[in-house]
């Protein structure tokens, strides 16, 4: 597993291209869904086969939902002005990866896949993962604190402890999906962009309502 670190916007943007035009090559492309619907169809996909019809009522909130609804409306904003073709397409595509991740780590959990070294990896995933929201949150509200190093080192030990939980379990699809959500969160010039002291106009109001959300979140022992 290769963890990578500072891709350039250009190399990040043409695999994201790539994976568009593999798809459209599939004819696998859906019209617009919202977060919960995202999720409700994978838990339906992954929880066809399994016994009992009813194992997990909801896989999100209705606040976790509007958070990743957010993040879409960021993603694509972001891409739209880095002028990306399909920017609407991939910038939900990045966010529906997360969601049917987080629906397959659900289902292990529920069947009990995770042997003690995977659900202690699952764990510091989870403490490594709330320190970073935490220091999200403080970049936006203290000024001049964004730490752009700090950032992608607190997501790379995310993604490793998240693959030593996942990976015995895991398809090559699922960990390709992993990889690029990764890719695309630790492109350096995303995350200047947007968690930087110049943000552009037309991504502040998709980062304040985010930042909220992950804020009440925080408060709620959420995340």
């Amino acid at each position: 597993m290769i963890f990578r670190i500072g891709l350039s916007a250009n190399s990040c943007l043409a695999k994201l291209q790539f994976a568009f035009d593999l798809n459209m090559r599939n004819n696998d492309e859906e019209k617009p869904k919202g977060a919960k619907a995202i999720a409700l169809k994978a838990q339906k996909k992954i929880f066809s086969n399994a016994a009992g019809g009813n194992l997990i009522k909801f896989v999100i909130d209705d606040e976790l939902s509007m958070l990743f609804d957010h993040l879409v409306n960021l993603n694509v904003e972001y891409l739209k002005l880095q002028k990306v073709p399909n920017f609407q397409y991939l910038g939900r595509k990045v966010v529906k990866n997360m969601i049917k991740l987080g629906v397959k780590i659900g289902f292990m959990r529920h069947h009990n896949q995770l042997n003690k070294m995977e659900l202690n990896a699952l764990s510091t995933f989870r403490s490594k993962f709330h320190s970073l929201m935490k220091a999200l949150v403080s970049f936006y509200e203290v000024e001049f604190t964004y730490n752009r190093e700090y950032l992608i080192d607190a997501i790379n030990m995310c993604h490793k402890n998240l693959i030593n939980a996942i990976q015995r379990n895991s398809t090559d699809r699922s960990l390709e999906r992993l990889e690029a959500v990764i890719d695309f969160y630790t492109n350096e010039h995303f995350l200047d962009t947007v968690c930087g002291n110049a943000r552009p106009a037309e991504l502040l109001p998709h980062i304040r309502l985010i930042v909220d959300e992950i804020g009440l979140r925080l408060e709620r022992k959420l995340l």
